[in-house]
């Protein structure tokens, strides 16, 4: 569609009206020539679950809630990471499950030091540079879109949360109930 020149930043124009995942490969590879990436041109409903399971992460859009969860629910069950997200228009989401997660983290700290006994320089300090292991453990998508907000320990979170949140949830039922996005035309 010629809406997707607006959306698909990796889509070249003279590839419009071919399938998004194809026309975008050959720029997505660009990005980062170290790493496979791959098109699949079959529906998501047509995979079977352990074609999921070749990949290290999986990456998915414009896809129906149930859809995205049972992917993401596939690649926990194969301790894989899971990346989805959707544009529309000005609004997107972008959601992140790697499982269970370990990085490094480098902390700036600052010491006090005496350089000798006739140092009378008062509080010079030295920086240091430390990497600290840390872990972080995610949550699947389904337990993020299942919230009930209405219980008195997430009620507390509400004002302080982000309203994007129910934006993007509003529009996945709208996607999930029409088999489209919404479109100011066909109101």
């Amino acid at each position: 569609k010629e809406t997707d020149l607006y959306s698909q930043f990796l889509t070249p124009p003279d590839k419009i009206g071919e399938n998004r995942a194809e026309a975008s490969l050959q720029r997505a590879r660009a990005l980062n020539p170290m790493v496979d990436i791959t098109a699949e041109v079959k529906t998501v409903d047509e995979l079977p679950d352990n074609y999921f399971a070749n990949f290290d992460i999986v990456c998915a859009t414009g896809l129906k809630q149930e859809q995205l969860e049972r992917i993401n629910n596939i690649c926990r069950d194969n301790n894989k990471k899971f990346l989805c997200g959707d544009v529309w228009g000005m609004f997107g989401y972008m959601f992140a499950d790697l499982v269970d997660h370990e990085y490094s983290e480098e902390i700036v700290q600052h010491k006090a030091v005496k350089r000798g006994p006739d140092d009378t320089e008062k509080n010079a300090r030295e920086t240091v540079s430390i990497t600290v292991k840390r872990r972080a453990i995610y949550v699947p998508l389904q337990n993020a879109l299942s919230a009930d907000w209405s219980k008195p320990e997430l009620r507390s979170r509400l004002r302080r949360g982000d309203p994007s949140y129910f934006v993007m949830k509003i529009l996945l039922r709208f996607r999930d109930e029409y088999n489209r996005n919404p479109d100011p035309a066909k109101r």
